[in-house]
């Protein structure tokens, strides 16, 4: 009985709540949503994410509320056919997004670029000025090209649009 009134003792309680505390934290702190690369692939597959750290990262390349960072050294593919990405999306230095087709983000602060973003085999890529919008412009369709008046070559003008001075057209 008197070590229980020992421990119950105010001083004594504080220092366990604190070692408990700390555990705790620490176990929260090792159960993390964020999807590092660790190969070269695509964001939708696993195998780009597989094990970081010395664990498996689970849900990554299905779950697109994580928070995706691309490590330094690998490059990944996205094509936007998943749908928005819900979470937040980093390029470390060294690290590359591939951008494959028009893709989204959910909010304005959710993309951080200290790599390379890469139009892969498009000819531009433009990021809209909030950042929740990547959109690849032309090349998309083989054996037609960019270039001003005679130059620009189409395989379907599907809409145009001008705003100011520029005529943007929307291909097959």
């Amino acid at each position: 009985m008197f070590i229980i009134n020992k421990i119950l003792k105010p001083r004594f309680l504080l220092v366990l709540l604190v070692l408990g505390g700390g555990a705790l934290f620490t176990v929260l702190q090792a159960t993390s949503n964020r999807c590092v690369s660790t190969a070269n692939g695509d964001l939708t597959e696993q195998t780009t994410f597989g094990t970081y750290q010395g664990s498996a990262q689970a849900g990554c390349g299905s779950d697109l509320t994580l928070d995706y960072l691309i490590n330094s050294g690998t490059t990944v593919n996205w094509d936007g056919s998943s749908g928005p990405l819900q979470g937040e999306m980093e390029i470390e230095s060294g690290g590359t997004l591939r951008v494959e087709g028009d893709v989204s983000l959910n909010s304005a602060s959710s993309f951080q670029n200290s790599g390379t973003l890469d139009s892969g085999s498009y000819n531009y890529t433009a990021i809209r000025n909030d950042n929740t919008e990547i959109t690849t412009i032309a090349g998309r369709l083989e054996n037609y090209a960019d270039g001003i008046g005679e130059e620009g070559e189409f395989s379907y003008l599907n809409k145009m649009v001008r705003i100011g001075t520029n005529i943007y057209v929307i291909d097959g």
